[in-house]
């Protein structure tokens, strides 16, 4: 349990990393980011923010995929449908913003998000509702502080706006993960509690697949 613990620090730490990069004032440009003439005319936080929004995006669908094929829970299914809904949504505003700045797009995943993917593919059914919850609780406080600074202090005017325009939604979907993770930590079980301490993570099925079962008292997410 201590090692689950230290890698969902690990990871909230990673999420967090541009921030404090920025914070310690670096004028580089990162490492998936093209360094071509329109891309170095972004500022440094410009650039963060683009690859932080893109990398949160992937993994967000992806591993809410996963939640569909391996999630026990309706309200789970339903959710993680959501999620992929939304941030495919906000990844194609954000790819069109790219293009018109002539701005190269970042193809993959941080490292870091790849490792924590491939590791929640590996969850078995006794584990996996409660830390793709608590994956998803991490990942959307990382969200909501990175669009929070963008929209207040970014640069570039287009990416401000979109920052603050999709702020609200992504403060949606954290206090609704929120509270299911508190559902689920509250019902018990023989595994409730432990694994949503271990950390973050995902997994997959097909929305509506078999009957499953609901977190009661949670609602079908507002579209």
């Amino acid at each position: 349990m201590t090692r689950r613990i230290l890698q969902a620090t690990a990871m909230a730490l990673a999420l967090a990393a541009p921030t404090v990069a920025l914070a310690q004032g670096t004028g580089s440009t990162t490492g998936t980011m093209s360094q071509s003439g329109s891309q170095a005319s972004l500022s440094a936080q410009d650039q963060i923010f683009v690859e932080m929004a893109t990398s949160s995006d992937m993994f967000e669908v992806r591993s809410s995929q996963l939640a569909l094929q391996q999630s026990q829970l309706q309200d789970v299914r339903r959710f993680a449908q959501h999620m992929i809904q939304d941030h495919q949504g906000t990844s194609q505003q954000l790819v069109q913003i790219i293009q018109t700045l002539g701005v190269q797009q970042p193809t993959t995943m941080k490292p870091e998000l790849q490792q924590r993917l491939a590791q929640l593919s590996t969850l078995g059914p006794d584990t996996f509702d409660q830390v793709y919850i608590n994956d998803q609780v991490i990942a959307h406080q990382a969200a909501v502080e990175a669009f929070q600074q963008q929209a207040s202090i970014g640069s570039n005017a287009q990416l401000k706006s979109f920052a603050a325009q999709t702020l609200p939604t992504l403060q949606q979907h954290l206090a609704e993960v929120t509270g299911m993770r508190d559902m689920l930590v509250s019902q018990g079980g023989p595994n409730a509690t432990g694994a949503v301490s271990r950390g973050i993570s995902g997994a997959g099925g097909t929305a509506g697949q078999g009957s499953g079962s609901s977190i009661p008292g949670t609602q079908q997410p507002a579209r």
